[in-house]
């Protein structure tokens, strides 16, 4: 329950600095397998480094919510992780991504999500159908994904303060909900949110070495 929940996370010493790091806490498979699939409620994953690295197939996913419910504020939690593609090939691959029927509350935020790029990818696709969902996707950076944010169902995906830089589409699907709201994109017309900035581009540490915190100098966002 809220209290008694399920915590799967690296310590201090472990975890990432927001850049992929071999010499920390990591999870790259060799085998066609999704590292993490989340089917119970009240689950946190926290602090993780995950990579797409040997899909020979289609459908290959960093975490993959099956039936995490949870309805109150006590859902399942995904945070402060790291997701990277280095498959080329196949498609429907994606960092973050759930199945139509999940129910509850889940909670997306603090990540960061790069080159899922092959056909039909997503650095952070929510799908349900189910009434009552509620996704809240805050502080997410999502860079050269096919699709950056995407809502699969008519659900309520309230999206907050993330960015979307160098994807086909930042923000796609289903509309977001109307709370979402300062949100960034280097793309026209794309981020929800009254408050949101469209066709600006970021300035991060380093693109080349895959540094996506935003650089010092940074005005845009």
């Amino acid at each position: 329950d809220a209290t008694r929940y399920i915590r799967i996370y690296t310590t201090p010493a472990a975890r990432h600095s927001g850049k992929w790091d071999d010499t920390k806490y990591r999870m790259a498979l060799t085998t066609d397998d999704v590292p993490i699939s989340i089917k119970e409620v009240y689950t946190r994953i926290e602090g993780l480094q995950i990579a797409n690295t040997s899909f020979s197939k289609n459908y290959g996913y960093g975490i993959y919510l099956w039936g995490a419910t949870g309805g109150d504020a006590g859902g399942s939690k995904i945070s402060h992780n790291l997701f990277k593609n280095v498959q080329t090939a196949n498609s429907y691959h994606a960092g973050i991504s759930s199945v139509a029927d999940i129910s509850g509350i889940v909670y997306v935020f603090n990540n960061i999500v790069y080159d899922f790029n092959t056909t039909s990818s997503y650095g952070i696709q929510l799908n349900s159908d189910v009434a009552g969902v509620k996704f809240y996707v805050y502080n997410n950076t999502v860079v050269n994904c096919t699709t950056g944010y995407y809502n699969g169902g008519d659900q309520d995906i309230v999206a907050k303060n993330n960015i979307a830089q160098n994807c086909t589409d930042g923000f796609g699907g289903f509309t977001f909900d109307s709370a979402s709201n300062y949100n960034l994109s280097n793309l026209a017309s794309d981020a929800p949110g009254a408050n949101s900035k469209n066709s600006t581009t970021v300035s991060f540490v380093s693109t080349s070495t895959k540094d996506f915190h935003l650089a010092a100098a940074d005005t845009a966002a």
